[in-house]
């Protein structure tokens, strides 16, 4: 009996695509001597390699237990070790960069678009109740600062920039620049100059990735 074409979408190569992505986002280069030191220098992206490995095992339909396990407590180890809490299941696009590493809290319900930059002490919470009861939607080449927080169904447009310090609880629109006191809204001159090394050569098959235009935030009960 032949065997079964193989299932392109889980495919050894989708894994490395992303990880090239998210590479360039570190050092504008994907090649293999800098995936080697980013992996050793860079603890966010040493998180971000287990973190993509064990969400690509755990799209297979047949189990993989060891491999799983194996991705699984490497992920927690490096997790702990860095202060970086984001779930496999959680959806995040092409580029993401993880900066500076502590205190960083993701919820699993959240959307993470394209080339998107974290520093320490990020959240992205989910609410369960209230108008905003949910996780947030965050756009592409978003920029969250040093002790940025964004609670709830709340939608971050492309471009955004959630400043240091500031508590997020109602959605911002594209290119906006929140700061710290209340929240407030600054500019709309985005976060251009602060998400570099994004011109990576992006596969076809991501080229539909990233958060979607029309999408609201995931509510508590979805």
């Amino acid at each position: 009996m032949d065997r079964p074409p193989p299932d392109t979408a889980l495919s050894p190569q989708r894994l490395l695509d992303l990880l090239r992505c998210d590479l360039f986002r570190y050092a504008g280069r994907s090649d293999r001597a800098t995936f080697v030191r980013a992996y050793f220098r860079e603890p966010g992206f040493a998180f971000t390699c287990w973190l993509r490995t064990e969400a690509w095992l755990l799209a297979f339909p047949r189990p993989r237990p060891a491999l799983r396990t194996l991705a699984r407590l490497v992920r927690h180890r490096y997790g702990r070790r860095y202060g970086i809490e984001i779930a496999p299941q959680t959806k995040i696009a092409p580029g993401l960069c993880i900066v500076h590493h502590g205190g960083i809290v993701v919820s699993p319900l959240t959307v993470i678009g394209r080339n998107c930059t974290v520093y320490q002490g990020v959240t992205l919470g989910q609410t369960n109740r209230g108008e905003r009861a949910g996780a947030p939607i965050v756009g592409d080449d978003v920029y969250l600062a040093p002790g940025a927080k964004v609670m709830g169904a709340v939608a971050v447009g492309s471009g955004a920039v959630i400043g240091a310090n500031c508590v997020v609880s109602k959605d911002v629109p594209e290119n906006g620049v929140m700061v710290a006191s209340g929240a407030r809204l600054t500019s709309r001159q985005g976060s251009h100059g602060y998400v570099q090394n994004t011109g990576y050569p992006l596969p076809s098959w991501l080229a539909d990735t990233g958060a979607p235009r029309d999408a609201r935030p995931a509510t508590a009960g979805d």
